[in-house]
């Protein structure tokens, strides 16, 4: 399982495995599958529903996915199987007709913080560089401009090249310093190693700051409902999230793959159970029309801060103390106190 692959923190040295994960719409994780470092993101979608499906016999089933899987042999895949979609399409590789689309001002309407307009195009089934063959069911398409992500993208790029000059002597720096889609974005490159930066390709990426473009086979939904269906798949990011940091999946100190499986195993348990509790906690907030914050940090604090002394005699506990925390910490006090009474009343 431990493969050079594609990692997007650049660390193109370090063997690596990729995780794939399912969440319902609590945002509680109930599948997950431990594949090879060396597969792109594009080859699991199809591997992964295949599996999904002698599992679970899903049906009526919305796939939410990011730019990384939305090539169109998996959009083909999943309307042939029936299943309903929608997926953010990577700008910067589609063709001149759709940039110019995306990006001419005309048919944009406000609603809300963006801007937004939409078209119907017909379903590709087939591909290649010098044909397309289309079938008889039909895309929609949603363009966003954003203002406030436009300044971000802007932002980020800025402080991208400022990383990539400090790193150049000359103008040109070593390919290894680079995440693989920088090459292609920002650089011009110059046999195998080296790369220089090339400002009309900046120039040309800057124009597309603040846009992205949903897709879906769903036709009969608008610009905000197809938003708002996209935007949650926050919840698989934050999941992933919560592995790297607070239940450090990595860096894995194991290294045959039956380890590895343990390894992960027990992570993505640890994160069933969090998720799990903190929604059982939020679910009790609502129920009590309590308005009180609480984040995935926020609880891990409280479990760690917290701690409770016991008293036992002949090996039965007698008496516990719960230990409270100073004044400052009266919130995570709060939570634990709150999720200790919402445990006490599951039935288990």
């Amino acid at each position: 399982m431990r493969q050079r692959g594609f990692p997007k923190d650049g660390k193109h040295d370090k063997d690596q495995i990729v995780v794939t994960m399912v969440i319902d719409n609590n945002g509680i994780p109930f599948h997950y599958k431990v594949l090879e470092g060396n597969i792109v993101d594009s080859k699991v979608l199809v591997k992964f529903l295949i599996e999904m499906q002698k599992i679970y016999k899903i049906k009526n089933t919305i796939i939410v996915a990011d730019k990384g899987i939305s090539q169109n042999a998996n959009l083909r895949y999943l309307e042939q199987k029936g299943y309903k979609y929608i997926v953010q399409k990577r700008i910067d590789i589609l063709g001149k007709e759709d940039k110019s689309f995306i990006v001419n001002e005309q048919g944009f309407v406000q609603e809300n913080e963006y801007f937004t307009k939409s078209r119907f195009v017909q379903s590709v089934w087939a591909k290649n560089k010098n044909k397309k063959r289309y079938s008889n069911t039909f895309r929609k398409q949603f363009v966003y401009f954003s203002p406030s992500k436009q300044t971000l993208d802007k932002i980020k790029r800025q402080n991208l090249i400022n990383k990539l000059e400090k790193k150049s002597i000359n103008g040109e720096l070593p390919l290894s310093a680079l995440v693989p889609e920088y090459k292609k974005k920002y650089m011009d490159v110059d046999g195998k190693t080296v790369g220089r930066l090339n400002i009309e390709k900046i120039k040309k990426v800057a124009n597309e700051d603040g846009f992205y473009m949903i897709e879906t086979n769903i036709t009969n939904i608008n610009s905000k409902e197809a938003n708002e269906i996209y935007k949650r798949q926050w919840k698989v990011e934050e999941s992933f999230r919560t592995l790297k940091s607070a239940i450090e999946v990595r860096p894995m100190y194991v290294y045959k793959d039956e380890h590895i499986q343990s390894h992960v195993f027990l992570c993505f348990l640890s994160l069933i159970v969090l998720k799990y509790c903190i929604y059982k906690l939020k679910k009790f907030y609502k129920d009590n029309g309590e308005i009180q914050k609480l984040t995935m940090n926020m609880f891990i604090d409280a479990l760690k801060l917290i701690t409770i002394t016991t008293k036992t005699v002949n090996g039965k506990v007698v008496s516990e103390i719960k230990n409270n925390l100073d004044p400052e910490h009266k919130e995570l006090n709060k939570i634990y106190s709150d999720f200790q009474y919402v445990v006490d009343g599951l039935s288990l």
